[in-house]
């Protein structure tokens, strides 16, 4: 059993409850340019805390040369979707 299903299983085993289904999605998002991944990655953040797109154009043009594929670079997501059930009580 991995560490995420034995978090999973004993906290919800205290409470009286079973792990009844879990899924685990590895969703990719893909950038076709260095321009486009700059925009993800400085999104929701303050200008002050931001370097301009000219300070770090050649690490992410190296990044793409060395990593991206035809469709561009992706950055992998990972979701997890449990379902839990109670137990029934006695009456």
């Amino acid at each position: 059993m991995s560490d995420l299903l034995a978090d999973l299983v004993t906290p919800l085993a205290e409470a009286g409850a079973k792990l009844v289904a879990w899924w685990s999605f590895d969703v990719p998002e893909w950038f076709g340019s260095p321009q486009d991944l700059y925009t993800f990655l400085i999104w929701g953040r303050t200008p002050a805390r931001v370097p301009g797109y000219d300070a770090v154009r050649s690490e992410l043009e190296e990044l793409f040369s060395r990593h991206a594929g035809p469709e561009g670079l992706a950055i992998r997501h990972r979701r997890f979707l449990s379902k839990a059930a109670l137990a029934s009580r006695s009456a």
